[in-house]
């Protein structure tokens, strides 16, 4: 039953075509993080079980699907590090963000309106290398960063984030209000996932 709704994820919930690439992500808990034995059980699952599932799963549908794991950031909203970035972005445009300065700006947020702009010229100049599609297991919640405002809106990627992740909520009830766009078109409204299920997540949010 497990497969049959990873496989309704890419087929049906996010589009996936096989000309597109894919890229899954979650974090993995530190000493830093302070959580009951079952739920650090839950959490191991979404790398050692979730993640690869949504992988394998996701080879039949895509051109190409990375997977990259990293320390927990330690809380909901908190940037990513730049190795996400790199593999969502690509090389150069990581290095030329870089280059300007930008990206520990970002990563700590303070970066300025300015900056910001600045960044987003570059991320739009090297868009065709970022990838098309990003399923988000990370235990933290990465809707409210720019990391994913920009991938939705500057490269109009579909991004379906899924903090606290329980194997559960793939045996219930679904609760869909996006839809897949393609690259180009409208950006994807998109979903995550909460203790109470599926919820929207609108890609221009920001906190």
């Amino acid at each position: 039953m497990l497969t049959g709704a990873v496989r309704e994820i890419f087929h049906t919930n996010l589009g996936v075509k096989r000309t597109e690439r894919v890229l899954v992500f979650t974090d993995r808990p530190t000493k830093r993080d302070v959580v009951s034995d079952e739920d650090l059980q839950r959490w191991l699952r979404l790398k050692e079980d979730i993640s690869m599932l949504l992988v394998e799963t996701g080879r039949g549908f895509a051109r190409e699907v990375s997977f990259y794991c990293y320390p927990s950031r330690g809380g909901h909203g908190v940037e990513p590090p730049e190795g996400l970035w790199k593999a969502a972005f690509g090389e150069k445009a990581v290095e030329a963000l870089k280059e300007k300065r930008l990206l520990r700006a970002i990563i700590q947020k303070k970066a300025s309106p300015e900056k910001i702009e600045e960044a987003e010229e570059i991320i739009r100049r090297y868009s065709a290398q970022a990838v098309d599609v990003v399923i988000a297991l990370s235990n933290y919640s990465t809707s409210h960063t720019r990391f994913r405002d920009l991938l939705t809106r500057v490269c109009s990627a579909r991004y379906a984030s899924m903090p606290l992740f329980d194997v559960q909520m793939l045996e219930g009830a679904w609760m869909w209000t996006g839809r897949p766009s393609a690259r180009g078109q409208r950006p994807w409204h998109g979903w995550s996932t909460g203790p109470s299920g599926w919820l929207s997540a609108p890609p221009t949010e920001q906190r």
